[in-house]
């Protein structure tokens, strides 16, 4: 089945969603690239044009343009779901 992982840490001043999971992905082990501003590949799922992809949300909602340059502050949630 799926796997689901949880990280929590706190926010440094000028850390972006990108640096935050660069960082997590580093520690768990996981291979992470992106392009353009996408996650291209996380652990060992990686997005497809036509097909699942990663997702990223942040408070919640999806975000689908500079997701990855939002800068991060106390109390942000950012969760990746490959669908």
């Amino acid at each position: 089945g799926d796997k689901k992982r949880s990280f929590e840490g706190e926010a440094r001043s000028g850390m972006t969603v990108s640096s935050a999971i660069s960082e997590i992905a580093g520690l768990a082990g996981l291979a992470f690239t992106t392009r353009q501003g996408v996650i291209t590949k996380l652990g060992s799922k990686s997005s497809k044009v036509s097909g699942p992809r990663w997702t990223v949300y942040f408070n919640g909602a999806a975000v689908n343009k500079d997701a990855l340059a939002k800068l991060l502050k106390g109390g942000d949630k950012v969760a990746l779901r490959y669908e």
